[in-house]
């Protein structure tokens, strides 16, 4: 069994402490809670609740990998809601080889809503190995 999910499961636990008077949807840094919902050798899923908020929530995935070589390859697709998600510019959501770095991320926007979202990300990776992610709040 591959060490991703205790990792991952690790990193989505570190959740911020919340000042006072501030709810958690609207302050910038706070981890929002995530499981892997599947993992295997070379592909996991994730998934995340996102609670409603009174503003646009401005997030960020962010995916760290290691081993990472010439011939290594990793692709991040999000979904919310069942609708593909569009990351903005200045993401990452893909890499091949290793001229550009061992991270992967992702920026988007959840619209003001008064009900949960739910985010699904799709990871798959050749000759790598993800060792940690955090979604953020920006």
């Amino acid at each position: 069994m591959s060490p991703f999910p205790l990792r991952l499961a690790l990193a989505c636990s570190l959740i911020a402490v919340l000042p006072a008077g501030r709810a958690a949807a609207e302050r910038p840094g706070t981890t929002v809670p995530c499981t892997t919902a599947q993992a295997s050798f070379d592909n996991a899923q994730l998934r995340c609740e996102i609670v409603p908020a009174p503003t646009a929530q401005v997030l960020r995935l962010h995916v760290v990998f290691e081993g990472v070589h010439d011939d290594s390859r990793a692709v991040l697709a999000a979904a919310l809601d069942g609708q593909p998600v569009a990351c903005a510019e200045g993401s990452r959501d893909r890499f091949e080889g290793d001229a550009g770095g061992d991270a992967l991320s992702c920026r988007f926007t959840v619209p003001t809503g008064t009900a949960a979202r739910q985010l699904r990300v799709q990871l798959v990776w050749h000759h790598a190995q993800p060792v940690a992610f955090a979604l953020q709040r920006d």
